[in-house]
């Protein structure tokens, strides 16, 4: 699956607003085809470059998945391995 992939590209398509894909890639750091391919889903992103996306736009990671779906219970995915265990 590429859900991930498809909100990092909407959270980036969002934070770009008017600017361009050249003028907002170089404020960012990486190529304009870089980041249109991010926008679109398509590119896959090293831990590495994501957090010098994050710093450059001053967020945390919670900012970007934050509007997924909502957290997982704690404890739920404990307790459906557990009872599949059995």
């Amino acid at each position: 699956q590429n859900r991930l992939r498809k909100q990092l590209g909407k959270f980036l398509r969002e934070q770009r607003g008017d600017a361009t894909l050249a003028i907002y890639a170089r404020k960012l750091g990486i190529s304009d085809s870089t980041l249109q391919r991010l926008e679109i889903g398509e590119q896959n992103i090293t831990v590495d470059t994501l957090e010098k996306l994050l710093d450059r736009l001053g967020c945390d990671i919670a900012d970007i998945f934050k509007r997924g779906k909502p957290a997982a219970t704690p404890g739920k995915l404990m307790r459906n391995e557990v009872s599949q265990s059995h």
